[in-house]
């Protein structure tokens, strides 16, 4: 009886023991089905995300993708920097013009002016010859007493001697002289300052033409640097390519971080 007591309670044990592990099989097995099905379920996203092209080909794509977009970025900067020398060069040009106009209504003011001098020098000259014989006639007093109207002058034979009585007014001719000589010095002081002027707007001129030719010469190279760049991007045969560049960039740029999206949820799945 003892024995049968212990035989029943051994059974019993093991009752216990198997129903514990078929209970254990049965959640072992619950979770077998719940990772198979999360495991299904990465593997539908993991081929979404693919989008039917191998994990090497997306690598492959995202080095293109940036490789386009350093192109782009480096010829949307040799673009912006070419048609910022473009601008500065057309307002260089423009000042250019406004100089050579200005120093051409200078030369002909200074050509004016060197006519002018020429006239005033004429008339100095006269007026000086005019104060030189009043002071001659002035000093032939004596002389003049002896003449008489209708006899010639024994200097210069004249029948007519309008000084034989009144003396000339040597006052006059020294106040006309000295009038003549004033503005002979006014002009030749003017001529001067045009002259330096003339000088200094030469010398704008040539600083500006030198500036403009450094300019053109930088632009050449740009020009040269970006020309293949455009060929690769094939936008070589654009009159204005930059607005087209700009706009590729922000699609280069949109998809690279597509891509990249795409590659870091594959190492994340991974």
């Amino acid at each position: 009886e003892q024995a049968l007591k212990q035989t029943l309670t051994q059974q019993a044990k093991h009752q216990q023991q198997l129903a514990q592990l078929c209970q254990q099989e049965a959640q072992a097995a619950h979770i077998l089905s719940r990772r198979q099905q999360h495991l299904k379920e990465l593997t539908a996203r993991y081929d979404a995300i693919l989008e039917g092209m191998p994990l090497p080909d997306w690598r492959l794509r995202a080095e293109q993708e940036n490789l386009r977009l350093q192109q782009l970025e480096k010829t949307q900067e040799l673009l912006a920097r070419q048609q910022s020398f473009a601008e500065e060069q057309r307002q260089i040009e423009h000042a250019l013009a406004v100089l050579r106009g200005e120093e051409q209504r200078q030369r002909e003011e200074l050509k004016t002016l060197e006519q002018t001098q020429a006239l005033q020098q004429q008339l100095v000259t006269q007026y000086e010859l005019n104060h030189q014989l009043a002071l001659r006639m002035r000093n032939l007093y004596e002389e003049r007493q002896h003449l008489t109207e209708g006899e010639p002058c024994p200097l210069c034979g004249s029948l007519q001697h309008p000084w034989a009585v009144e003396v000339p007014q040597v006052d006059a001719s020294s106040e006309a002289l000295a009038k003549a000589r004033l503005e002979l010095e006014h002009t030749r002081e003017a001529l001067a300052q045009k002259r330096e002027s003339l000088i200094a707007l030469a010398k704008d001129r040539e600083h500006h033409q030198q500036t403009c030719a450094s300019i053109h010469q930088q632009h050449t190279q740009l020009e040269q640097i970006a020309y293949p760049l455009l060929i690769q991007l094939d936008m070589d045969k654009q009159s204005d390519p930059l607005p087209l560049v700009i706009q590729a960039l922000k699609q280069s740029q949109d998809k690279r971080n597509k891509t990249q999206q795409h590659l870091q949820s594959l190492d994340h799945l991974e």
